[in-house]
């Protein structure tokens, strides 16, 4: 039996936000609970490992790029990433940093945590980002982006579900947490 056969009358608000923006509305209670791409080992959330994410870079139709890539053939490219207070981005500036690579030539044009504006610059050629790779994989037909790789940086980030330690949670976001838990089991890694 779905969640939504269990609490039909029960209307979830999902909001996109960077982690620290999620985090910091978990720990003011002001949300039930969150997803996040990072690991958090503190004494006022519970943090659930749900599943891994590879991200991929992408890049509109009409770009060359394509397959594995230097880093070097992006210099001539703007990045559309997400906002300073993303795990996600976070974790590409580190690896990027720990490869070597000099974050300062690459140009930021956009930052922004809605993936959808995201895509749509990037299928307009204004730039160039990265994102699930799940989500790439589900919506590529209808996306107007392809995907590429770059030479020696593989990101997996690992998505996390947290709640507040404080919160009693109700029933319905019990059952919503056990829901998203066991559509991870139910596909064996491939989110649908």
């Amino acid at each position: 039996q779905g969640f939504e056969a269990m609490h039909p009358d029960v209307k979830f608000i999902v909001e996109e936000k960077g982690s620290t923006a999620i985090l910091e509305d978990v720990c003011s209670l002001n949300s039930d609970l969150g997803l996040i791409s990072m690991h958090i080992d503190n004494e006022r959330f519970i943090s659930q490992p749900l599943f891994e994410d590879e991200l991929v870079f992408i890049c509109s139709e009409a770009s060359p790029l394509k397959g594995v890539v230097e880093i070097s053939d992006l210099l001539g490219y703007k990045f559309i990433t997400r906002s300073d207070q993303s795990a996600t981005r976070k974790e590409i500036d580190r690896l990027m940093i720990e490869n070597g690579y000099d974050l300062a030539l690459l140009e930021n044009v956009v930052e922004s945590d809605n993936m959808n504006l995201i895509i749509h610059l990037v299928s307009r050629g204004l730039g160039i980002s990265y994102m699930s790779k799940r989500i790439f994989d589900c919506f590529q037909k209808t996306m107007r982006v392809k995907a590429f790789n770059i030479r020696g940086l593989h990101v997996v980030r690992e998505i996390n579900l947290i709640t507040n330690r404080r919160r009693t949670l109700s029933p319905a976001a019990e059952d919503f947490i056990k829901y998203l838990s066991e559509i991870e089991i139910e596909t064996k890694g491939t989110l649908k």
